[in-house]
């Protein structure tokens, strides 16, 4: 895949690639597709059985949770994060293959590169170091939100 400069440098600098060399972010890279989205638009279904990986770009999107009351009726949507450049989406159904757990929706005109479940595993066959690098990255980023997460439910 050919990326203009800025866009290779700002996607580099991602937490999902930490630990990776330069020719191992473009071998990464080579994996993906950049993909384009509309202010309001729905990428991802919760419950839908994707498992694409997602590194924002440009825009923001809303992962947000349907949430039932007492009874078990489904009540509404409610926003759970808000994700950036740079940020990672996705990560826990490519991690493990389980539908998803929340729909994303975009917030502003949106850009991100997608990483294909299965091209971006044959990479990892490849080489192992960067599945290893990749998928500590991505645990890291989980813990961190499930310590956030946690945070917010001890306050709440």
């Amino acid at each position: 895949m050919t990326m203009d400069g800025p866009t290779r440098e700002k996607l580099g600098k991602s937490k999902i690639f930490e630990g990776l060399s330069p020719q191992e972010v473009d071998a990464m890279i080579e994996c993906g597709e950049i993909v384009h989205f509309q202010s309001g638009e729905k990428i991802i279904e919760e419950s839908s059985e994707s498992a694409d990986l997602y590194v924002v770009l440009n825009g923001r999107v809303s992962i947000e949770m349907m949430v039932q009351n007492h009874l078990g009726q489904i009540k509404r949507n409610k926003q759970i994060a808000v994700f950036r450049p740079g940020d990672v989406f996705g990560d826990m159904a490519f991690l493990s293959g389980t539908r998803r757990s929340a729909s994303v929706t975009t917030i502003d005109n949106f850009s991100a590169l997608v990483f294909d479940h299965d091209k971006l595993y044959e990479l990892f066959d490849k080489s192992c170091h960067i599945g290893y690098a990749v998928v500590k990255n991505l645990a890291k980023t989980m813990s961190n939100r499930l310590m956030e997460l946690n945070f917010m439910m001890r306050d709440y």
